[in-house]
């Protein structure tokens, strides 16, 4: 019997797959530029940094109350912004 052929388990993007991606984020930035600086801040280290509410709130010294009522209007804030992207 025939070996079966390997499928290449990472196929490489295709250009329009790549200028998708690239839009995206474009969008996603411009949309993180509009938060105030203290939502733009925990979010991004909740989800680029990848740290928990707790570990942000050892890192800057904010109660832990403080990150999460930053998170959560900043987040409502970027689904506002990026809804045309869905």
């Amino acid at each position: 019997m025939p070996e079966e052929l390997a499928e290449d388990p990472d196929p490489e993007p295709d250009a329009s797959q790549i200028l998708a991606i690239e839009q995206e984020a474009g969008l996603l930035k411009a949309a993180l530029s509009k938060l105030k600086p203290d939502q733009r801040d925990v979010i991004e280290k909740a989800y680029h940094g990848e740290l928990s509410h707790q570990q942000i709130s050892d890192q800057t010294g904010l109660p832990l109350g403080t990150i999460k009522s930053r998170i959560r209007p900043g987040l409502e804030r970027l689904r506002y912004e990026l809804k045309e992207v869905r």
